[in-house]
């Protein structure tokens, strides 16, 4: 009787691993380091100021804890380099998100930071902040220049970098 038992919990497991779909990752790349990813750079005048947009993909992480889920985490980042008119970069900042991407279905932003590089000595970060928004990472800052202890400009940057379903960046 036990072998009979036996049998059949052997048959129904391999029947119910055969039916299990496979879990298909091409193209996606296991958790190492790798190099970021350019994907994109336009430049536009705002406030007097020339801004640089450039788009930048990061590592993909192939979420291993959830073995029959082809669900993963992918990184990017969006800098925005600000130039005067005699083309000398002023200062750049940059919203990094992490995403969760559950491909054609939804993605999540799970983490959102941000930087910035002061290039020039006359403009200085006053404040800053970031956060997650659906599949948005969003960050704000406001940047002031100085002359003699004076402000005499400011620039508001607002950076937003999207994921979507797929896995594209934005």
């Amino acid at each position: 009787m036990n072998k009979i038992i036996k049998k059949m919990i052997a048959v129904l497991s391999l029947i119910f691993l055969s039916a299990m779909p496979a879990v298909h990752a091409e193209g996606l790349n296991p958790a190492s380091p790798s190099t970021p990813e350019f994907i994109k750079e336009e430049t536009f005048q705002k406030d007097g100021l020339y801004i640089t947009v450039s788009l930048y993909e990061g590592k993909t992480l192939i979420k291993e804890n959830m073995p029959f889920s082809n669900t993963y985490e992918k990184s990017g980042w969006k800098t925005y380099t600000a130039t005067n008119a005699d083309h000398e970069t002023l200062f750049t900042f940059t919203v990094h998100g992490t995403f969760s991407i559950n491909p054609g279905v939804a993605t999540t932003c799970t983490k959102s930071s941000y930087s910035y590089t002061i290039v020039n000595s006359h403009w200085e970060l006053e404040k800053a902040s970031s956060f997650c928004s659906g599949n948005q990472a969003i960050a704000d800052a406001d940047f002031i220049k100085k002359i003699l202890s004076i402000t005499v400009e400011t620039y508001n940057a607002h950076v937003v970098l999207t994921c979507d379903a797929n896995g594209n960046f934005s």
